[in-house]
């Protein structure tokens, strides 16, 4: 490389959270099936790198990423805030997902102090928001009036690939 370590200036703060289809209140357990609404967020400094769209079907017989969620802010604070507003207006139904966990987990003392490590999870006990709850009472019901059951999609090998990412910050992330 043609500079050096202390050439290098670093500017503002990025964060990443995985979406997955798990139920983190179950032991992340999978979630497999469609998606009926997804709405991916959008802005300045939030990238979102995601091949699901409505529709989609999530299957037990791969990895259950929804996205790969980016945000960039000037400060660490800055981006933590980003990336809770950005997660609370993350829209995604018919399957269970990360988001809200990852959301109260980032407004967490801990998290917020930098006082986490590794096998931080193993010992965070979160409880359930409410608004899971309801949200999973609505899911049953509905399946429940329409007789439907969770059909399981093997769309692999159509050529078709629905990859897209988000707005990047004008100029790049090293505004």
């Amino acid at each position: 490389m043609p500079i050096r370590q202390d050439q290098i200036s670093l500017k503002g703060h990025a964060i990443e959270a995985r979406i997955y289809a798990e139920n983190p209140y179950k032991g992340f357990n999978p979630s497999p099936g469609k998606i009926h609404r997804i709405k991916h967020p959008f802005g300045s400094g939030i990238r979102i790198e995601s091949a699901v769209e409505d529709g989609s079907e999530i299957t037990p017989h791969y990895d259950p990423m929804i996205s790969k969620l980016i945000v960039y802010g000037p400060t660490r604070d800055a981006a933590t805030r980003k990336l809770s507003n950005t997660l609370e207006n993350y829209l995604i139904s018919g399957v269970h997902t990360t988001a809200a966990y990852i959301r109260d987990l980032i407004k967490h003392p801990d998290f917020r102090n930098n006082n986490y490590h590794t096998k931080y999870l193993d010992d965070y006990d979160q409880p359930i928001p409410a608004e899971f709850n309801l949200v999973a009472r609505a899911l049953a019901a509905s399946q429940m009036q329409t007789g439907s059951t969770r059909a399981m999609s093997n769309n692999h090998g159509n050529g078709i690939s629905h990859w897209r990412t988000s707005s990047w910050p004008q100029g790049g992330w090293r505004q």
